[in-house]
């Protein structure tokens, strides 16, 4: 099992590496750059500018000397945010960023488990038939148009939550609401399906044969296979969640990372962008991996093969 762990983490190497290197010749082929205004600088300015952060040297070099700065972890200078690094940028946002993706992923785990056990209980009754029609209702409304509706509403008009940042409990509910609010139904359905298909079983039969009483079927028996598939859909809805944040914070005026990417890219920083796009991809592919680990211990067919 040892070898297999290590393969995984080296193929998530791998998969960084070449996300930095397409990721970094895109951004250098796009038309424009970090320093095009309506009114150009003289000459002897640009050409010191272009100096100073190596965009003078041919694109081959650039390329490593921005990898050779990847090695011990500096990501190189903003070429908009003045005197601040793409690090310090990063540290300055990552806090609200991971807080309110890590609130809206334990929103979405324990309630789309929690509905999905009880839809899977209940099969073809009014909880059933509730809880999937409401599942369809939050796959379907995107964030971008949820948000702005409830701040209107329980923001401005009934006063009941705060409409911005992250300064007390209280207000991260919308924001995190908004944003778990497609996974939370994703979830939902996968537990519900998975648990259904583990209670036709034949070891569930024998079990409830035996006159084992229903909870501990499901807590002992059942959880654990019912577990799989959602645990395979955690490391794709980090990826989801960490891209919806960036509308979320938006919206909400949280000071998260998420603003600094898209201000990044329309700007031509390219460090910026470049250290954004190694951020997210680095949680994603992370989470990914940690996921495939998981499996190991979930499914024993997994490990054995």
């Amino acid at each position: 099992m040892f070898g297999k762990i290590v393969k995984r983490v080296l193929a998530s190497v791998a998969t960084l590496f070449a996300i930095i290197t397409v990721s970094f010749f895109m951004m250098k082929f796009a038309p424009g750059g970090p320093f095009d205004q309506e009114k150009s600088p003289p000459e002897n300015i640009r050409k010191a500018i272009e100096a100073k952060y190596h965009l003078d040297k041919p694109l081959y070099q650039q390329y490593f000397i921005y990898l050779g700065g990847l090695v011990t972890l500096d990501l190189g200078p903003s070429f908009k945010v003045a005197h601040l690094s793409v690090n310090d940028v990063i540290r300055e946002g990552i806090g609200p960023t991971l807080k309110l993706g890590a609130f809206a992923m334990l929103i979405a785990v324990s309630l789309g488990l929690l509905v999905g056990l009880i839809a899977a209980l209940n099969h073809n009754s009014w909880p059933d038939h509730l809880v999937m029609s409401s599942a369809m209702l939050g796959i379907s409304i995107p964030n971008m148009v949820l948000a702005p509706i409830l701040l209107l509403f329980l923001g401005i008009k009934m006063r009941l939550l705060p409409v911005s940042g992250l300064e007390t409990f209280s207000s991260y509910i919308l924001p995190s609401f908004c944003l778990s609010l497609f996974f939370i139904a994703n979830i939902a359905r996968l537990t519900r399906g998975s648990m259904l298909e583990v209670l036709s079983s034949n070891y569930i039969r024998t079990a409830r044969s035996k006159g084992l009483p229903t909870w501990r079927i499901v807590v002992f028996h059942c959880l654990k296979p019912t577990l799989i598939p959602v645990v395979s859909y955690l490391g794709p809805a980090t990826a989801g969640m960490l891209a919806g944040s960036l509308v979320i914070e938006k919206i909400f005026v949280i000071p998260g990372i998420g603003r600094q990417f898209v201000d990044s890219a329309f700007a031509r920083d390219y460090t910026m962008a470049l250290g954004m796009i190694l951020f997210y991809c680095t949680l994603v592919v992370f989470f990914n991996a940690l996921v495939d680990i998981s499996y190991m211990f979930l499914d024993p067919k997994i490990r054995k093969k």
